[in-house]
């Protein structure tokens, strides 16, 4: 039996052209590994100084993510960045499509990487108890996917040590004008406290 695909007819082969076109107009360097995981197969792009604070950047779904990556530029001259491709999604990790989130991918790449890990699988407030990591979000006031109204009252609900909820008037994808301002947010917020 063929491996299904993500991709139709000859759409892997643009795709992947269009990921390495991304990842190698980066004027930085770009370490590209491979993690196993209980789901398959994990591609992580690996950015900043190898003395950096390790930060993690989740791809958003059914976009490259190069793309999500070069959102986040200017924290890569201080912090050791780490960007997994989504299992199911446009990338090089495996391309199966998971019936439900797989919390354990994002379990398995701290692991494999051998970081200090003390944040629990986010999903319910019964696992989050313990979870005392600082934590902003930021939202987009028009994002049609998570709307920042519903995703604020269930962050107040379920995560007890939500430090900030800021949102901006803008939809899902970020303009370079709003992309500025959350790089601002997000580098104040690890100064203080990371």
């Amino acid at each position: 039996m063929k491996d299904r695909t993500i991709y139709k007819r000859d759409g892997k082969k643009r795709i992947m052209q269009h990921y390495d076109q991304y990842v190698n107009s980066f004027d930085f360097g770009v370490e590209r590994i491979y993690v196993e995981t209980s789901y398959g197969k994990t591609h992580v792009l690996v950015a900043g100084p190898p003395e950096g604070k390790p930060v993690f950047i989740f791809q958003g779904g059914n976009c490259i993510n190069p793309m999500t990556l070069s959102w986040f530029l200017p924290l890569i001259s201080q912090y050791r960045v780490y960007a997994p491709d989504t299992i199911g999604h446009p990338g090089f990790s495996a391309q199966s499509r998971m019936k439900e989130v797989d919390k354990n991918v994002i379990g398995d790449v701290f692991t494999y990487l051998r970081l200090e890990q003390d944040m629990p699988k986010l999903t319910t407030k019964e696992e989050l108890k313990h979870f005392n990591a600082p934590v902003l979000i930021i939202a987009g006031e028009k994002d049609i996917f998570f709307p920042e109204d519903r995703l604020r009252i269930r962050a107040q609900e379920i995560i007890p040590n939500l430090i900030e909820c800021k949102s901006y008037v803008m939809g899902h994808f970020p303009s370079e004008e709003h992309l500025v301002k959350i790089n601002q947010d997000i580098e104040e917020f690890l100064h203080m406290y990371y």
